[in-house]
């Protein structure tokens, strides 16, 4: 159970990670034109 919890979290936090990394190459390619 412990190792499914841990996976969880470890995918979660990637997913949170590669939004707010979209997020800011939007931003910055909207800067750049």
């Amino acid at each position: 159970m412990k190792d499914i919890l841990i996976l969880t979290a470890i995918i979660v936090t990637i997913v949170g990670a590669l939004d707010v990394l979209t997020i800011v190459a939007q931003k910055y390619k909207t800067k750049e034109k």
